[in-house]
């Protein structure tokens, strides 16, 4: 799991890097992979630490215990500061160069973000007719008849 969640964020990372360098009309910025990183860090050290116990069949060392607890602790650092930290970095790169974020657009679930930036309002326009067209077909029929009323 913890390595699903690395190959993820590396890949999501890459394309949000992408996006920015190439300056899209769009660009989504996956908030909720950050907390993946830190997870997957996190989750990645415990790991480790028990399959040396078991594989192993006997107790590891303090400085292998004292390593798989910092860096499980570090993971957890990373998965509540990191987010924060790079969400605000890039608005402020992004909002002098012309780009607003399209809320309705974009997505929010707790604490898992999908912060849509755009430059142009026809974009935003376009982006937010794509999400709703997305919308299971039973809501919109629910949706339909509760405005004929």
């Amino acid at each position: 799991m913890s390595l699903g969640a690395l190959v993820l964020f590396g890949f999501i990372a890459i394309d949000t890097a992408r996006q920015l360098i190439t300056m899209s009309p769009s660009i989504a910025f996956n908030k909720g992979i950050f907390y993946m990183l830190g997870g997957g860090i996190g989750l990645g050290a415990l790991f480790t630490g028990m399959i040396i116990e078991v594989w192993i069949k006997r107790p590891p060392s303090d400085r292998i215990l004292k390593n798989v607890g910092r860096t499980a602790i570090a993971g957890v650092v990373i998965m509540f500061a990191l987010p924060q930290v790079v969400h605000y970095s890039i608005a402020n790169y992004l909002e002098p160069k012309g780009y607003e974020i399209c809320g309705d657009a974009s997505y929010q679930w707790l604490h898992y973000q999908d912060i849509i930036y755009t430059n142009n309002p026809e974009v935003c326009l376009k982006l937010v007719r794509e999400k709703n067209n997305k919308v299971p077909r039973s809501n919109k029929v629910r949706s339909t008849a509760n405005e004929l009323y």
